[in-house]
C-alpha cells in the first residue's frame, strides 16, 4: 500500500474536495505534505486555504512557518504585512497579531531589517507584557541592531518583573558585554546564580559568559564548584 504520508495525504485531498475551507484538513495536508518533503505542495495548499479564509491566523502562521523552514524570509514579510493590516483593523484581532507578529519580527530580522523588526517584536510584546519569551525576541532583535544600552536596559526592567528567568538574566549580561560593561554583565547573572544555586543551567550560563569575556579560566572554575 501507499506510505502513511501519501495515504495521509490522498484522504485529506478528498476531505477537502468535499469540504474546500475546511481549516483543519488543510493544516493537517500542509503538514502531511512538508513531512513528505514536499514544500511547494504545502506552500500551495495554504496560499489557497488563506486565498479563501483571509481571516484565519492559523492559515498564515502555517505558511510562515512552512516559508521560514526554506529560508524564504522576504515571502514571509509579503506575506504578512498585509494580514496584519486587516487584523489590526479587526476589534478582536489581538489573538491574530500576537500570533503573527512574532514570525514577522524574526523575517525581518533574517533579512537583515533590524528596525522592523524591533517594530513587530514591539508591537506583540505590548499585547502580552508578561510573556517572557516575547520579551527575550524584543531584546534579542535590540542587540542585532546593535542598541545594546537600549537591550541592557529592558533587560533589567523584564528581570525585575521577572527574578525567576534565566534567559533575561542571559540577555543583560550578554548585552552589558557588547556595550563594554563585561564586569557590570558578569555581576547580574553572578547575582542570579546566587539566588538559584540549584539550577545547574544558571551556573553553565555564568560559565559561558565568563568564557565570552575572555575569562575562560574563571568559567571552568564556576563550573568545578558547581560540581562539587
Amino acid at each position: 500500500g501507499l506510505p502513511s504520508t501519501a495515504r495521509a495525504r490522498e484522504v485529506l485531498k478528498d476531505a477537502l474536495s468535499l469540504r474546500a475551507n475546511d481549516e483543519r484538513a488543510s493544516l493537517l495536508l500542509e503538514r502531511a505534505e512538508r513531512a513528505g518533503g514536499d514544500f511547494d505542495a504545502a506552500e500551495t495548499t495554504l496560499r489557497e486555504f488563506d486565498g479563501k479564509n483571509p481571516r484565519s491566523a492559523r492559515g498564515y502562521a502555517a505558511l510562515a512557518e512552512t516559508l521560514e523552514v526554506r529560508q524564504r524570509y522576504q515571502p514571509v514579510v509579503d506575506t504578512l504585512v498585509p494580514a496584519l493590516t486587516q487584523f489590526r483593523g479587526d476589534a478582536s484581532g489581538g489573538a491574530s497579531l500576537a500570533l503573527l507578529l512574532p514570525h514577522l519580527g524574526f523575517a525581518h530580522q533574517q533579512l537583515g531589517q533590524h528596525e522592523q523588526a524591533i517594530a513587530a517584536f514591539e508591537e506583540a510584546s505590548k499585547l502580552a507584557p508578561s510573556d517572557t519569551t516575547l520579551t527575550g525576541y524584543l531584546i534579542e532583535a535590540h542587540v542585532a541592531a546593535k542598541h545594546y544600552a537600549q537591550a541592557a536596559q529592558l533587560a533589567a526592567a523584564a528581570r525585575a518583573a521577572q527574578p525567576n528567568e534565566l534567559r533575561l538574566a542571559q540577555l543583560e549580561a550578554q548585552a552589558l558585554r557588547k556595550d563594554g560593561k563585561s564586569a557590570q554583565g558578569l555581576t547580574a547573572l553572578e547575582g542570579f546564580v546566587a539566588q538559584h544555586r540549584d539550577n545547574p543551567a544558571a551556573h553553565i550560563a555564568l560559565a559561558r559568559e565568563y568564557i565570552d569575556a575572555g575569562r575562560g579560566s574563571q568559567g571552568v572554575k564556576v563550573l568545578q564548584d558547581a560540581q562539587a
